[in-house]
């Protein structure tokens, strides 16, 4: 498969291309955690992108595994489907800084690709502009399965002195490490434990027959069920 970049993007170049042992000890908490309604944040980093396959074996009735693609030699890019398509397609998010406007909290955002374009039209309003020059509010509507988010911009202001120190302050090792890949022996170890986990045959290109339902690329399906996947059952 084609290499594909991964870590630090500018908000020019973040929305070019559609859709590891991170080190990290990040817990739940450090996650901004949308609730339904409003979410006013503010961002204050570049977007640090990561490539994953969402690992959902057939008949399971949870999300899966979120699993870096280790992008050379990766087990699951070797799984085709009876068309010849990818079973696990690879897609891509990103992890952004954030401040809380409820908590006043510096939080990290994952970003899906459908928050990624909404903020990508904003940015590239001349009436608008910038992302990180203005506070957001990210709209859930977890009834709504076509529009689940919907980003607003608020008027352009400058950075609070508590939100400079923030900025400055925001520990950007974690979210590169959070996008390393994995390495491809440690994703054939984590498909085999998920595997193992679930009582269910490790999948290879000989048993792989049709799709053993994937999550979709770039939908808003997608990202809906990916922010309602907890961070301690996601694999960075």
């Amino acid at each position: 498969m084609a290499i594909k970049e991964f870590g630090l993007k500018s908000w020019s170049d973040v929305g070019e291309a559609k859709a590891t042992d991170s080190g990290s000890k990040k817990g739940k908490d450090d996650f901004m955690r949308w609730e339904n309604g409003n979410n006013d944040v503010r961002i204050i980093t570049n977007p640090y992108q990561y490539n994953y396959h969402q690992f959902k074996l057939e008949g399971d009735s949870g999300y899966g595994v979120k699993l870096k693609c280790p992008m050379q030699n990766c087990d699951l890019c070797k799984l085709r489907n009876e068309d010849g398509k990818l079973t696990y397609r690879v897609l891509q998010r990103w992890y952004v800084g954030i401040i809380d406007r409820k908590t006043e909290a510096p939080k990290i955002f994952d970003m899906s690709w459908s928050v990624c374009q909404q903020l990508l039209k904003l940015k590239n309003n001349p009436r608008i502009g910038d992302p990180m020059k203005y506070d957001i509010n990210i709209v859930v509507d977890k009834n709504n399965k076509a529009n689940y988010y919907t980003v607003q911009n608020n008027p352009a202001l400058p950075l609070s002195e508590a939100d400079v120190k923030y900025k400055a302050d925001f520990d950007l090792d974690t979210l590169i490490r959070m996008c390393t890949p994995l390495t491809s022996e440690q994703l054939t170890e984590r498909v085999a434990q998920h595997c193992a986990k679930n009582k269910m045959a490790v999948p290879t290109p000989d048993t792989v027959s049709a799709p053993a339902t994937p999550a979709p690329a770039s939908s808003s399906e997608e990202d809906e069920e990916d922010d309602d996947f907890t961070f301690t059952d996601a694999e960075v």
